[in-house]
């Protein structure tokens, strides 16, 4: 599994706008009779936290609005259809380090397909971030770069600030 960092700095985290906040319930709204028409989720996906994010979805059970931060993680997270998470670098022991499927500051994990620590979670007064993608092998409809480069382009438009990518 690749994981994809976005590292941006000078972000500035709000409320969610009424856009923002429309698209991820439109989103979830159309997602919802997708997974209705679908098969069932699999054991696989069901433990990752975006498939519980699904499950959920499935049962109308949708995400609510939280700040920008998390708000437009979630979208890409529903769009990609894979698991994102956003973390606080302040927070953080750097350097990271990738072992296995998980990413790990210098005295825990921080982040994996399957939970997220929320002890480093984002909040309005989060200046700098990362985000971090779990590329599955089945994960092609975009280059990995591409698809990072993609997401930062939004994110900093949206939180202002610069970002780098980096592929683990």
């Amino acid at each position: 599994m690749q994981i994809g960092v976005i590292h941006y700095t000078n972000i500035h985290i709000s409320d969610s706008s009424t856009m923002l906040k429309g698209r991820l319930q439109f989103h979830q709204e159309l997602l919802h009779f997708d997974l209705l028409d679908s098969d069932t989720l699999t054991e696989d996906e069901i433990r990752t936290h975006h498939g519980r994010i699904l499950q959920s979805i499935q049962k109308e059970d949708y995400l609510l609005p939280i700040h920008s931060g998390i708000d437009l993680t979630h979208f890409f997270m529903l769009e990609y259809q894979l698991p994102i998470t956003l973390h606080d670098t302040g927070s953080l022991y750097l350097p990271l380090q990738k072992k296995g499927n998980a990413l790990y500051d210098q005295t825990k994990e921080i982040a994996s397909p399957f939970c997220m620590d929320q002890t480093t979670s984002t909040s309005e007064a989060t200046v700098h971030a990362i985000q971090c993608f779990f590329f599955s092998h089945a994960s092609t409809t975009h280059t990995y770069s591409e698809l990072l480069e993609a997401a930062g382009t939004m994110f900093t438009h949206v939180h202002g600030g610069t970002f780098k990518i980096e592929l683990l």
